[in-house]
């Protein structure tokens, strides 16, 4: 997948920067829509739903991307009942340009 080298990286972060090897984490590559920047209809509809439902504005790099990933996710029962998950919006507004 595209963005599978990051697994090594994030592995090597983790061993450096802590003494517990921790295996409680992936990367979900599945929600890249294309690449770094690239946009779909389908992610530009989830964007205008999200905002128009809860009044957050999502970029569309990276934070639009995380939100459908969860959201799909969450649809597809892929958590455990009960699971607290917590998104954080990074920002990035000004990245949007005139497409919405």
């Amino acid at each position: 997948m595209k963005g599978s080298f990051l697994n090594n990286e994030v592995e090597e972060l983790i061993s450096f920067y802590s003494d517990t090897h921790y295996t409680n984490w992936r990367i979900e590559e599945a929600y890249h829509f294309g690449g770094y920047a690239k946009l779909t209809e389908d992610l530009m509809d989830f964007i205008k739903d999200f905002e128009k439902k809860n009044a957050i504005p999502l970029d569309q790099i990276y934070t639009a991307k995380m939100f459908y990933g969860v959201f799909d996710l969450i649809a597809q029962n892929y958590f455990k009942d009960g699971s607290t998950i917590l998104l954080l919006h990074t920002g990035g507004l000004q990245g949007r340009g005139s497409n919405f």
